[in-house]
């Protein structure tokens, strides 16, 4: 068998399987026993168990470091690299920067230190989907040029709608979705967050506009300032993300946010978790674990540890054992 003809069976082995995804994708009734027979293609990721393929949005208030964000994603996936401590697959990305100059740009490349090997295209114009920019998304997306798209932001590129009207957005926004899908590409878009309104942080309801923008989306991510602190929380729920928080640190060096690991995680390593720290080292030296001499043994102020002890006692990671004279020690609970 000739070389022509090994490329022509391997070519046609190739054109076989796409056939057989795309027949699977574009497939819309189904049989139970037909569900359990199809192959479908797996599951492809930006960023693993984070930013699935698909529709996701990355949301903020301004000035919060969205972008800085999204260029670290399209960086880490442009040259195959890491993103928040997780190792992501390499692939082409399109990035539209529509609030960003090419002298920005340039900027936040050199300071990241993005290399210009970097498989990654910018584009700082694009028509609004009222003025036919999503024809012009449809062409690129199923050309399935790119793995990754990025779009800064939402509301620049979906043009004149109202965005508090829950039919426009969700009609808009689903059929962005469906397009991605059909494609398994990944479209992250970034968009604002409205102020804040006293209650939890929800990356699906903290949106700016309608419940509609959020309801098509495949998963959802929501970066969050934490009150005096330096850290930003990163909230992710989805169709098929486990919800998670995570810890994030802004690197002046490296100019990239870095994970600190589960949110929860790192608030045990917060001060509660000095004080249980400190219990614990004075229980394994037979010292008296009181509010004054866990407050020495940490070298913090007692009115401080008083609080941290409250907090913990109600939480049930701590109890009061029985008195010493005066004296109230506090014994981790097993």
């Amino acid at each position: 068998m000739t070389d022509s003809s090994v490329e022509t069976l391997a070519g046609t082995a190739m054109d076989s399987e796409k056939a057989i995804k795309q027949a699977v994708v574009y497939k819309t009734s189904w049989t139970v026993k037909e569900l359990y027979a199809a192959e479908f293609p797996p599951l492809r990721w930006a960023v693993r168990d984070l930013i699935p393929e698909g529709l996701s949005a990355l949301g903020g208030r301004p000035k919060i470091g969205k972008s800085w964000l999204a260029l670290q994603i399209a960086c880490a996936v442009g040259t195959g690299g890491m993103v928040l401590d997780t190792k992501v697959d390499k692939g082409r990305v399109l990035y539209l920067a529509l609030e960003d100059s090419p002298r920005r740009l340039q900027d936040r490349c050199n300071k990241m230190h993005v290399p210009g090997s970097a498989d990654i295209e910018f584009l700082t114009r694009w028509k609004s989907f009222t003025d036919g920019g999503m024809d012009a998304l449809m062409k690129t997306v199923e050309s399935q040029e790119y793995q990754l798209i990025i779009v800064d932001t939402l509301s620049k590129i979906i043009g004149r709608i109202d965005q508090n009207d829950l039919e426009q957005t969700s009609n808009v926004i689903g059929d962005i979705q469906s397009l991605v899908n059909d494609a398994q590409i990944t479209l992250l878009t970034l968009d604002h967050h409205r102020k804040t309104n006293g209650f939890e942080p929800n990356p699906i309801d903290d949106f700016i506009g309608s419940t509609g923008k959020a309801l098509p989306l495949d998963g959802a991510l929501g970066l969050y300032r934490q009150n005096g602190k330096r850290e930003r929380l990163l909230m992710a729920t989805g169709r098929e993300i486990e919800e998670k928080s995570l810890a994030l640190i802004w690197d002046r060096d490296t100019y990239c946010w870095q994970s600190l690991g589960d949110a929860d995680d790192v608030k045990q390593d917060s001060f509660n978790g000095e004080v249980i720290r400190g219990i614990r080292e004075l229980m394994e030296v037979g010292e008296l674990t009181t509010q004054t001499k866990i407050a020495k043994h940490i070298g913090a102020h007692s009115s401080h540890v008083s609080r941290a002890l409250s907090e913990l006692v109600t939480s049930g990671k701590l109890i009061r054992g029985e008195k010493v004279g005066k004296e109230q020690p506090y014994h981790v609970f097993r």
